[in-house]
């Protein structure tokens, strides 16, 4: 073999390793990057969750802020307008609202009204006891120092979280003493759930923390993190990626 067909056998077999070298790096760079992508796709689908999450809070608190300053409530809760009832808290207005339970207690913690309404059946229900029993005036939905004030949170029930918003009690114009206190609430249960996943795209799920399914570290990661900030983006596998927040209660 000639020295010059040796020379670009070298040259040719050199250039092959080098395409595959540059290809290596390539592919490590690009997947690098995708990852990254990826990544960042589901921190930004992460926070609009939470953040529609909020939305339905924010949505709520505006229903109740129509409740809590007017003259109608605030004279039922005192005993003198005991129509209210009949003509303001039936299932149409459940259903219109598109809340799941209206709670009224007066100013010392007694609860005068309490409906509960099923939208699956569009019937009225007894409201969850595990929800009435913890309304007392140590609870926050009952803190009745800013009239114009909402108080909310997520409440966790047997059967599904909730979200609550309450308002005090007071006269149209916010004259007045509060007199107790207006509460609304709405399931995040399946239906609500599968809703929020269609405007937020990803598929969603709610779990406690105390779900056995969740790893230990992962619950002490996310507890460690900023208290309402807090969140973890992580492969599952080749083909899942998973983000979680850790959304505080009430309490």
């Amino acid at each position: 073999m000639k020295l010059q067909q040796k020379t670009a056998l070298i040259f040719i077999g050199l250039l092959i390793v080098l395409m595959i070298l540059v290809s290596v790096f390539s592919s490590m760079v690009i997947l690098a990057s995708y990852a990254d992508l990826e990544q960042q796709y589901v921190e930004k689908d992460l926070a609009q969750a939470v953040t529609r999450v909020d939305d339905e809070t924010n949505t709520l608190s505006a229903i109740v802020s129509d409740w809590g300053p007017w003259d109608d409530a605030y004279n039922y809760v005192q005993g003198t307008k005991p129509d209210f009832i009949q003509t303001n808290l039936v299932p149409d207005t459940f259903n219109n609202l598109r809340v799941n339970v209206i709670i009224i207690a007066n100013r010392k913690g007694g609860i005068v009204y309490s409906g509960a309404y099923n939208s699956s059946d569009q019937g009225m229900v007894p409201v969850p006891e595990d929800l009435v029993s913890q309304l007392n005036l140590e609870n926050p939905l009952l803190n009745m120092s800013d009239p114009r004030r909402d108080n909310r949170g997520i409440v966790l029930l047997p059967d599904h979280p909730m979200i609550l918003v309450s308002r005090p009690i007071v006269r149209t114009d916010f004259s007045g003493e509060p007199q107790g206190v207006v509460i609304m609430g709405r399931y995040l249960d399946s239906s609500e759930v599968e809703r929020l996943a269609l405007l937020t795209r990803p598929t969603l799920r709610f779990t406690r923390v105390t779900d056995l399914s969740l790893p230990d570290t992962l619950v002490q990661n996310l507890r460690k993190k900023n208290t309402d900030a807090g969140r973890i983006v992580e492969p599952l596998d080749r083909d899942t990626i998973m983000g979680y927040a850790l959304l505080r209660d009430l309490y």
